[in-house]
């Protein structure tokens, strides 16, 4: 009986020690933080942009791969399942855009990928589910399979970054306000241009308002505002030459106005 006890308890023991846990998840289970009961623990996924794997989807075929993207949220309780084993019943599909799309141009704005499906049943379902349009999402999943060149992604993880990028106004003031900068219509294109900051939130495009506004204001002779919009445009990229030259360029010409206003004798006129 003792022997069988002894046997009984090494058996156990050895069982005990077998559990070992993949990549940092001890650390996780103690502190809470990022806790994940499913695929993709302990997995090393490669870091890819979604408009490379939507480029080039064969390479990537069975591949754990993650990026970040724009959840887009329109038409998305259409099923396609296409050549999969994806099934309606236990899958959502869902779509979005790459982090780098310029969704105020149409091109861009077209080029989403449709073929995201995640598993209802997965704790990160809910974090799809409950996500606003043109939030910045990163996604972990393994690639599947290709159809028609798109990538089929069984997603694993989600987790927002920024709940919102963009609003439907602002990208629509945003596409008018540059529409107009390229017919020659400056006063409607600061008009669209103010009005899409108020819902612009991505850096890159931030930066383009600001530039374009600052040369805007800069042709107009109104220097106070061009450097406001100078310095926003630093404020989202600080290495930007473009906007390292316009804001000195709009403080020498401010201080020539000032002076000129002031009856002081004009500084010499900056180099152009």
């Amino acid at each position: 009986m003792t022997g069988i006890r002894m046997s009984a308890a090494a058996v156990l023991l050895s069982g005990l020690t077998a559990c070992v846990y993949p990549g940092n998840d001890l650390e996780r289970i103690a502190d809470q933080s990022e806790r994940r009961w499913g695929p993709g623990i302990g997995r090393e996924f490669k870091e890819v942009s979604l408009k490379e794997l939507s480029a080039n989807a064969a390479s990537y075929k069975y591949m754990d791969v993650k990026f970040h993207a724009i959840f887009n949220r329109r038409n998305e309780a259409i099923f396609v399942p296409f050549l999969t084993t994806f099934r309606q019943d236990d899958f959502m599909a869902f779509s979005c855009w790459d982090a780098n799309a310029k969704l105020w141009e149409e091109a861009d704005r077209m080029s989403f990928v449709p073929t995201l499906y995640i598993r209802k049943d997965y704790v990160d379902a809910a974090a799809i589910t409950g996500a606003s349009r043109y939030a910045l999402v990163e996604i972990r999943g393994n690639v599947l399979g290709e159809f028609d060149d798109r990538p089929f992604v069984l997603v694993q993880w989600v987790t927002v970054l920024e709940p919102s990028l963009y609003t439907d106004e602002s990208l629509a003031s945003l596409g008018s306000g540059l529409a107009a900068l390229s017919q020659k219509r400056p006063a409607v294109a600061i008009d669209k241009l103010e009005k899409a900051l108020a819902g612009v939130w991505a850096r890159d495009a931030r930066l383009r308002i600001h530039l374009e506004l600052g040369k805007l204001y800069g042709e107009r002779g109104d220097w106070e505002k061009a450097i406001l919009h100078f310095e926003g445009a630093l404020a989202n990229d600080a290495e930007s030459a473009e906007a390292k030259s316009g804001l000195e360029k709009a403080r020498e010409e401010l201080a020539r106005k000032q002076a000129v206003e002031s009856g002081a004798p004009p500084a010499p006129a900056p180099k152009p």
